[in-house]
């Protein structure tokens, strides 16, 4: 039997459905708490649809929500600590002023919301899906979050988006907008980060916006150093395409990243030490590398070490990530 939910104030429409029928349909004048929340801590449901325009100051705290959908313009000020939200969907435009600390579930559905003050520390929310989120002022640290999917999800905070000692083992952020962030001491095992660098265009702020990108980035984990490269490199490749040449961005990058793979290769030493930037220039108007002075075998390796990683390359931005599939006798002349 499927019961729709509505809530409204502090009244509550239940309506009973069998065979796609209403059976039965009751009204609840529900009593509030202190603080003016709606009361449904420990509530026990199974196969409910949440409906209303806003869903506003209720309380779940301890629930066990189950193949529950939530269907409205906004939920704001709720509270799901330490609810169980197993296949919960949440079909709304916004979420603002969300607890869900210490909540746990498996497969939950946050795509295309905006995330605004949504407070996910210490939740366990695997499989979960935040595909094209709008994220703001939230926080995920020490969240169990395997397997969940981040794919162009726009992180647009002023402050820093912070998952401080969360498992993030399996977890994609694929092709996110993301300016600010903290992943000190997370689990990283598997984890695929690819960052749109489109914020660049047009930034009033630029050296603050690069620098924010530098310390996000040096924030994983060493374990995670050939994903700090690869990310350090995309975005050398990009400032260098764009011809974006700032001294103090260069010595930061010399100083953050001057012992990780690749930083070292001819690509990257072209653009952060003096007096070989010609070689750089040379090699990005021909595309290859027959008539640029470059040490083939380090050429070859550089290549190599990227094709084994594409997994960390976002394939539609620049001409590296063609190069990076060409046949091989197409690469090397």
């Amino acid at each position: 039997m499927l019961r729709e939910v509505s809530i409204s104030n502090d009244t509550i429409s239940v309506k009973f459905y069998r065979n796609e029928k209403i059976e039965c349909a009751c009204n609840f004048l529900m009593d509030k708490d202190a603080q003016g929340y709606i009361d449904l801590s420990d509530f026990d449901v199974t196969n409910c649809h949440f409906k209303g325009d806003v869903i506003s100051k209720v309380s779940f705290l301890s629930s066990n929500l189950q193949h529950v959908t939530f269907e409205c313009k906004e939920i704001e000020n709720c509270n799901f600590t330490k609810a169980t939200v197993d296949n919960v969907i949440f079909k709304c435009r916004r979420l603002h002023n969300v607890i869900f600390l210490k909540t746990s579930g498996e497969c939950v559905d946050f795509s295309q919301n905006i995330l605004d003050t949504v407070d996910f520390s210490q939740s366990q929310l695997g499989h979960s899906n935040f595909r094209e989120c709008q994220i703001r002022n939230s926080n995920f640290d020490n969240c169990y979050l395997y397997a969940s999917h981040f794919t162009r999800a726009e992180f647009l905070s002023a402050k820093e988006i912070s998952f401080i000692k969360s498992n993030l083992t399996a977890v994609m952020f694929d092709h996110v907008r993301m300016s600010t962030g903290n992943f000190k001491d997370c689990i990283t095992e598997q984890l695929e980060l690819t960052i749109d660098y489109s914020d660049i265009f047009g930034n009033e702020d630029l050296d603050g916006y690069i620098n924010n990108i530098i310390k996000m980035i040096d924030t994983l984990p060493d374990n995670a150093m050939i994903l700090k490269s690869v990310l350090a490199v995309k975005l050398v490749m990009q400032l260098k395409i764009l011809n974006i040449v700032n001294k103090n961005f260069i010595e930061n990058m010399k100083k953050t990243f001057s012992h990780c793979p690749y930083i070292k290769d001819p690509i990257i030493r072209s653009y952060i030490h003096s007096g070989e930037d010609n070689k750089f220039d040379d090699f990005m108007r021909q595309h290859r590398f027959s008539k640029v002075d470059f040490d083939t075998q380090q050429m070859i390796h550089f290549i190599n070490r990227f094709n084994m990683n594409k997994g960390l390359i976002d394939k539609n931005n620049n001409f590296l990530s063609n190069l990076s599939i060409r046949p091989y006798d197409q690469r090397m002349i």
